[in-house]
């Protein structure tokens, strides 16, 4: 890879974020200096702890380091000198705001923040876990700020076999008018009407296709179904249009978008396209094997749909791309993945599938989750393999069952490599791309005395 190669300009605001910018593609600035001759240099020059741990990536603008911690915290941190400017309770600013009412937390979370904060001009502007459970963190584009709802609500049914569902998901926009944050649109992922609960909209950040004027989003899966869906299941499930995925899902109304990836138009909300990824797939928290019992092989709880799915929702949203001699056809594009480790390339302007993948082994945590990052012509991948899915890396013929990170090309699909994270670890962690260097992380075990660049994660292109 060429480390000359200039990153496409931006013509419109926008501000920094989770995603590195609009296009959500986790790709350094060109004025990026570390590389892989300086790489190996690299040494830990401040270390803070919180309890029980940060709860988002950080933003990092003008030497300052802006994130939020499960405790309830929100920390302005000079890196190089390791001193904070200044912390916010966030705990006491909501119950300040909305008082100490048992409303405030219909989810069921912490009052805290779980999503990276983005600055627009001198104003901090970050998303919190009270009245509605928002973890995807918002773009902010032409000073209007775009994110997705989602809720806890999932969980619930392990705990409590009566619970009734009630949650749909859906993606707003919001634009700053006298000083006030003001709702301009709210788009449903369920529809009004359709008995449905779940579809909720989470996972890394929305991104932007400033030609065409679109946002895209990814949804999760279905929590609870009709009986009416139900008893429609039940008298399809032996037709091989079914059980082949011959068509769309032939029990599932237009107007319910699960496990899918949305083009929502940024003036209006309205929806551009979809593309619903896989069968119909209903699942919660009582469908978890032995959860409800001592026996691990128990029947699942009252609330688990009956008729299982496979829980394969898109836990992150589209990487925009534009086009170019990298991409199919030289068509914009946009990458996202699934829980079960398919990555899928789509049309910008249609949502056309143009190549689809299996990237890593499935799980409840993924698969494939919260994002990818992608320069002029790759796509860099951590396959999370939450289930611990013994898989065989390529090219090494190696066989793991632990996380691994990967790359392949984005104008045709060919992986040029797998690597196994170290020491048999995990991880989640979005990977981020600067010159020619890819840069993720694992959880685990740790042995520091013994780590190195190649321990990191830190990889060559």
């Amino acid at each position: 890879m060429s480390t000359s190669s200039q990153k496409p300009t931006i013509t419109h605001y926008f501000a920094l974020g989770f995603g590195a910018d609009v296009y959500n593609n986790h790709w350094a600035g060109s004025d990026a200096q570390i590389n892989i001759d300086n790489v190996k240099t690299l040494s830990s020059t401040c270390h803070k702890k919180y309890e029980p741990g940060l709860s988002a990536a950080p933003l990092i603008e003008n030497g300052v380091a802006y994130y939020t911690t499960f405790g309830g915290l929100l920390v302005a941190l000079d890196y190089k000198s390791c001193k904070e400017h200044w912390t916010l309770n966030i705990t006491e600013l909501i119950l300040k705001v909305t008082g100490n009412s048992d409303d405030i937390l219909s989810t069921g979370g912490a009052l805290a923040s779980r999503s990276t904060p983005v600055a627009d001009g001198d104003v901090l502007y970050f998303d919190t876990l009270a009245k509605a459970l928002v973890v995807a963190s918002p773009t902010v584009y032409n000073h209007r700020f775009f994110f997705g709802v989602s809720t806890t609500e999932s969980g619930y049914p392990a705990n409590d076999p009566n619970y009734k569902l009630s949650h749909r998901g859906s993606m707003k926009a919001l634009e700053l008018r006298h000083g006030r944050l003001a709702l301009v649109w709210t788009t449903h992922m369920i529809l009004p009407g359709a008995n449905f609960s779940g579809a909720s909209v989470w996972g890394s950040q929305p991104s932007i296709d400033p030609i065409r004027k679109q946002v895209f989003i990814g949804t999760g899966q279905l929590f609870s179904l009709p009986d009416e869906i139900v008893e429609c299941q039940n008298a399809n499930k032996n037709l091989r249009i079914q059980t082949e995925h011959l068509s769309n899902e032939p029990c599932l109304p237009r107007n319910v978008y699960q496990t899918s990836i949305l083009a929502l138009d940024i003036d209006a909300g309205e929806i551009n396209w979809y593309r619903t990824l896989g069968a119909l797939d209903a699942w919660n928290s009582a469908c978890i094997p032995g959860l409800q019992g001592s026996d691990p092989n128990s029947p699942p709880g009252r609330n688990c749909p009956k008729n299982v799915g496979n829980y394969i929702d898109f836990g992150m949203a589209p990487t925009f791309v534009l086009g170019s001699e990298n991409t199919p056809g030289k068509k914009a594009i946009v990458v996202a993945g699934q829980k079960n480790g398919n990555l899928y390339a789509f049309s910008a302007q249609t949502g056309t599938v143009l190549w689809g993948i299996n990237a890593a082994p499935g799980g409840i945590e993924g698969g494939l989750s919260w994002g990818v990052a992608i320069d002029k012509d790759t796509v860099y991948y951590t396959a999370i393999n939450s289930n611990r899915v013994r898989f065989t890396l390529f090219p090494r013929n190696k066989a793991i069952s632990n996380a691994a990170f990967g790359r392949g090309k984005s104008e045709r699909w060919a992986t040029k490599w797998q690597t196994a994270a170290p020491r048999n670890m995990t991880s989640a962690v979005t990977p981020v791309v600067v010159n020619d260097v890819v840069l993720t992380g694992a959880t685990g075990t740790w042995v520091e005395a013994r780590c190195t660049a190649r321990d990191l994660g830190l990889s060559s292109l």
